[in-house]
């Protein structure tokens, strides 16, 4: 479990953040809920909803480039990336690697981000 920094957020205070940050920026994209909570023994737990898909990102986006539009009309292909928010410390579960793994055989652009700023940089670098 992540330690409440002050000035630094957690995975659910930048899953918010970078939504809205997609819905600005012209990204259709959709929230991928991997886990439900289950209480067990009087304690909460997180349980995979699908135990085949253990490890997906938090979100996967799709991007329009407008850039391209302008001269050719609407693009027969977007570019695809499988997200995973992170707290400003938190790293990838071994289930995570290995959706990544998959993920980049499928040409999807996988990236893990701990802000909105990081999200910005990777999705730059992609070009």
């Amino acid at each position: 479990m992540s330690k409440r920094h002050p000035h630094k957020p957690l995975e659910g205070d930048n899953i918010p953040a970078v939504k809205q940050w997609l819905t600005a920026n012209g990204f259709l994209w959709l929230r991928i809920p991997n886990t439900r909570v289950s209480i067990s023994q009087g304690k909460l737990r997180h349980v995979p909803i699908d135990p085949n898909q253990v490890g997906a990102p938090d979100l996967v986006a799709w991007e329009n480039d407008y850039r391209l539009e302008m001269l050719a009309g609407p693009p027969a292909f977007s570019m695809c990336y499988a997200i995973e928010v992170k707290a400003w410390n938190g790293v990838q579960s071994y289930g995570q690697i290995e959706w990544e793994k998959k993920a980049k055989r499928y040409g999807i652009k996988y990236i893990v981000v701990r802000s909105v700023e990081e999200l910005q940089e990777k999705i730059n670098a992609a070009y």
